[in-house]
This record gives C-alpha cells, sequence and structure tokens, in this order.
C-alpha cells in the first residue's frame, strides 16, 4: 500500500482504536496510570477481539504514554501512529475506582463469564 494511504489509514482509525483501547483495557489504564511520564506502551486490542482483527488486519501499530500526571490516578496521555508519528491525538484518563465504576465493572466481568 502506498504511504500516502497508509498515513490516512492510520489517521482514520487512530482515535477509534487507541481511545477504546485506552478506556477499555484495564491493565494497559492500570500501567499508564503507574508509569512514569515517557514511558511508551504499544496497543495491541488485547482487550477485544475485533479491536484486535482491526489492529492486526489493518496491519495499524500504535504506541501511548503518559504526557503528564494531572492527579494521583489521572493522567493526560499522547498517542500515535508508530509508523508516522506526526499522527497523534491526546487524552486524559482515570482510574475506574476514580469514577465510581469498579462495582460496575465487576458486575459487567461477572455477567461476561456466565455467558
Amino acid at each position: 500500500m502506498r504511504k500516502r494511504l497508509r498515513k490516512k489509514r492510520h489517521r482514520e482509525y487512530l482515535s477509534t482504536v487507541c481511545a477504546y483501547v485506552v478506556t477499555f483495557d484495564d491493565g494497559l489504564r492500570d500501567r499508564l496510570l503507574r508509569s512514569e511520564p515517557g514511558s511508551p506502551f504499544e496497543i495491541d486490542g488485547s482487550c477485544s477481539p475485533g479491536m484486535r482483527r482491526l489492529i492486526q488486519g489493518n496491519r495499524l501499530r500504535y504506541w501511548v504514554t503518559v504526557a503528564r500526571k494531572v492527579g494521583p490516578a489521572a493522567a493526560a496521555v499522547v498517542y500515535w501512529a508508530e509508523e508516522f508519528p506526526s499522527v497523534r491525538d491526546e487524552a486524559v484518563i482515570f482510574s475506574a475506582a476514580d469514577l465510581g465504576l469498579t462495582d460496575l465493572l465487576a458486575q459487567k466481568r461477572q455477567e461476561h463469564t456466565q455467558v
């Protein structure tokens, strides 16, 4: 695929992939919140089979790092395409406990395992 089209594909899926994964991958979000600013983590989509297929099927490679700590369990993160570092975006993440979602997440996991 031509470089221009690959860049367009990365830009098209950047927010979809990165925002989804950083929001729903509890392990990645916890690692990010415990990490020091500047420590990059690869986004592999392991939180969802559909997201993993999207990433691998389109040969997308994204990374995320903490840009700055906003609070004890909150951080501003930057995510970018590995092949095109200029394709990037920012977001603020919080721990599920800070948002009062730990009980809701536990309930959803239990429902998911029962299905």
